[in-house]
C-alpha cells in the first residue's frame, strides 16, 4: 500500500492516540473473554460452536486492523532512521 506523507503522519498519530490505546485494550479484553468462554463452553452444542466462531472472526479482524496500523508505523520509523 502506497501512502502519501500526510497519511503516514496521520497513521503514526493514530497509533499514538489515547483512544487507539483504549481500542487495543478492548481487543485484548475480547481475546480474554473468548478464551474464558471457550474454556467453559459446551463444545457438543452446535450453537456454541457458531457463537465462538463469530467471536473468533470478530477478534481476528480487530487484531488485524491494529496490527496493520502498527506494522505500517514501524515501517515508517525504519524509513525515517535512514
Amino acid at each position: 500500500m502506497k501512502l502519501e506523507q500526510f497519511e503516514k503522519d496521520d497513521l503514526k498519530s493514530l497509533t499514538e492516540h489515547r483512544w487507539f490505546k483504549v481500542l487495543e485494550k478492548l481487543v485484548k479484553d475480547m481475546e480474554t473473554s473468548l478464551l474464558k468462554e471457550f474454556k467453559f463452553a459446551n463444545l457438543a452444542d452446535v450453537w456454541v460452536w457458531a457463537k465462538l466462531n463469530w467471536v473468533q472472526n470478530k477478534l481476528a479482524w480487530a487484531e488485524y486492523l491494529i496490527n496493520m496500523a502498527h506494522s505500517n508505523t514501524k515501517v515508517l520509523k525504519k524509513i525515517e532512521v535512514k
